[in-house]
């Protein structure tokens, strides 16, 4: 995470934290209420936005595997759907992971 701060004329970046176990691959994560949502590690997972933690990773052995992919969120859903083309519906909530369904799109490129 970083500030952008302005000084007179010019700008400066400021660090405020850094995870390196947090990659952020092509699809990025999405900020739903205070939290950013996405793959990490091969895992999708809850950080909060203003540290950085990690509040929650689904690595259960059947775990949804993030690999890369696309996020996005909607009517408080997270859409994820991974390079291969997988898609999965979890909930946007800090509170744990919860699966609300997944489905390989036929015809898929």
């Amino acid at each position: 995470m970083a500030k952008i701060v302005r000084q007179g004329d010019s700008w400066r970046v400021e660090e405020r934290f850094v995870d390196p176990k947090q990659k952020c691959a092509s699809g990025g994560r999405v900020l739903v209420d205070g939290y950013l949502y996405g793959a990490h590690d091969g895992n999708l997972c809850c950080s909060a936005f203003a540290t950085g933690k990690i509040v929650w990773e689904d690595r259960r052995p059947y775990a949804v595997r993030a690999r890369r992919g696309a996020v996005a969120c909607a009517d408080g859903r997270i859409y994820y759907r991974r390079e291969d083309g997988q898609m999965f519906l979890a909930a946007a909530s800090p509170d744990g992971f919860v699966e609300h369904g997944q489905f390989l799109p036929p015809d898929r490129s």
